[in-house]
């Protein structure tokens, strides 16, 4: 059994065992809110590697654990551990800070180490994703005060997390731990994405409720531009602009006030850097082996492994490794940034398609051709569907010089043409654009097409190049 206050002689295993995560959770609560982590980032600026001891000390337990919570493989979480604190090292110079906890920081390069490790090894990117080349700000992390990582504040955390309904917790668990977005979370467990996204902002604001962290003075509002988006607006979205899971008009708008120095919304971010800390903190906790410690340290020329001039030579080549693995490193954000930017081509192509497709299906799209039987005029298909709108389909386009580009019109019967957007044709001469949206189809006469200026014109300035009468 278990009394308040201790443990008897007579605690089950399974007791004990409960007893003693608890334990651990404390201790790794209380080793985030270390106040002399100021000695440690100053070596580290200074770059010296024999605080590295210390900070894997410190350290080393608790990014090893989140880890091993999310890629699930001992071998796998200690090269990523190996990563984390390499990446350390490499960054250490942002890092200025004069007194504060270095602890919220090493965990969020942890987590983005395994996220880097997840996609890579399932071929997924996360679509509106902060990129991951340079996704921890310390700036931020350096302001991050210590009674935002207290033990009471965890424990109310972890509370309210343990009594969030089970899919809203499902869906805080894969924004933490397997960094998905909405719309991966959607695919994953097939729900609606508007479904997803109130769980997930349901979830983080009763998890913030409970910890009052957005006070009267968090909560006043922030004026931008006059478009009326301001700070308490914003207040569900900062946590997942801290994980890099934030969407890009959300993404846009927050760093829109930060960069015009809005104190809400940097101690809104503040906040939820602690949060975000706390949460990824409150894995189970797992002992790393001790060969771990031994070969991170190695790797920096700290602790020789003990074969007298093998040991010197191994020690040379490690470090070696190091920088190397540092070189392989920007590389590989640099590759993981483009094939980012290509994913996102791919499926905003996917996407338009499958837009496409449905439009053709519909039995009420109505299809007329244009210039059919010439072969150096333009020619090619218009589809109008009155709850979809207009899709072109054109070919042989002749190429336009620089500064102008091909627009759409709709011409109404009896009526002015209507600009409807603009395009570019291929370099074989082939163009597809849609103008999405219901429209009156009864009374559209015709839909053409001219050269304008690149920015488009909203008046015809030039005769058309197509005209496809309905």
């Amino acid at each position: 059994m278990m009394r308040s206050g201790g443990v008897s002689e007579f605690v089950s295993p399974f007791g004990m065992k409960t007893w003693l995560a608890g334990l651990a959770a404390i201790l790794l609560q209380a080793a985030l809110r270390f106040t002399d982590d100021a000695d440690l980032a100053a070596k580290l600026r200074a770059r010296d590697p024999r605080v590295i001891a210390r900070l894997y000390k410190r350290y080393g337990r608790a990014a090893y654990s989140l880890i091993l919570r999310m890629v699930r493989d001992r071998a796998a979480a200690e090269d990523l551990v190996q990563e984390t604190f390499l990446c350390i090292w490499n960054r250490a110079r942002s890092f200025d800070r004069q007194s504060g906890t270095l602890g919220p920081w090493i965990l969020a390069v942890a987590r983005n180490r395994a996220i880097d490790h997840l996609r890579s090894a399932s071929g997924r990117r996360a679509a509106g994703a902060v990129e991951l080349s340079q996704p921890e700000p310390t700036g931020l992390f350096t302001q991050i005060e210590g009674s935002a990582l207290s033990i009471h504040r965890s424990r109310r955390l972890k509370a309210a997390f343990e009594r969030l309904p089970p899919h809203q917790r499902t869906a805080i668990e894969l924004a933490y731990f397997e960094g998905l977005s909405h719309t991966e979370m959607a695919e994953r467990i097939e729900q609606p994405l508007d479904t997803v996204k109130t769980w997930v902002r349901t979830a983080l604001k009763t998890l913030r409720q409970e910890l009052d962290q957005f006070n009267a003075h968090n909560a006043s509002l922030c004026a931008f531009n006059g478009d009326g988006v301001n700070c308490k607006d914003m207040a569900d979205t900062f946590e997942l602009y801290a994980l890099g899971l934030a969407e890009n008009e959300e993404r846009g708008e927050i760093e829109a006030h930060l960069a015009r120095g809005c104190e809400t919304c940097q101690a809104n971010l503040r906040e939820a850097l602690a949060v975000n800390a706390l949460m990824l903190a409150s894995v189970t906790q797992a002992k790393p082996r001790a060969r771990l410690r031994r070969r991170i340290l190695a790797g920096f020329g700290i602790e020789p492994m003990g074969w007298g001039w093998l040991g010197a030579l191994a020690t040379a080549c490690l470090a070696a490794l190091a920088a190397w693995l540092s070189i392989q490193e920007r590389h590989r954000s640099d590759e993981l940034a483009r094939a980012r930017q290509n994913l996102l081509a791919v499926r905003a192509e996917r996407d338009r398609l499958q837009q496409i497709f449905g439009f053709l299906n519909q039995p009420d799209t109505q299809q007329v051709n244009f210039g059919q039987g010439q072969t150096r005029l333009p020619r090619g298909t218009v589809f109008v569907n009155p709850k979809l709108g207009v899709l072109l389909i054109a070919g042989n386009l002749p190429p336009l010089a620089s500064g102008w580009t091909y627009e759409m019109w709709l011409i109404p019967k009896g009526g002015a043409p209507r600009p409807a957007g603009l395009f570019d044709a291929a370099p074989d001469g082939s163009a597809l654009h849609m103008l999405p949206g219901p429209l009156d189809a009864a009374s559209l006469g015709a839909v053409a097409v001219s050269v304008e200026p690149r920015n488009g014109s909203p008046a015809l300035t030039a005769t058309p190049t197509i005209v496809a009468m309905l």
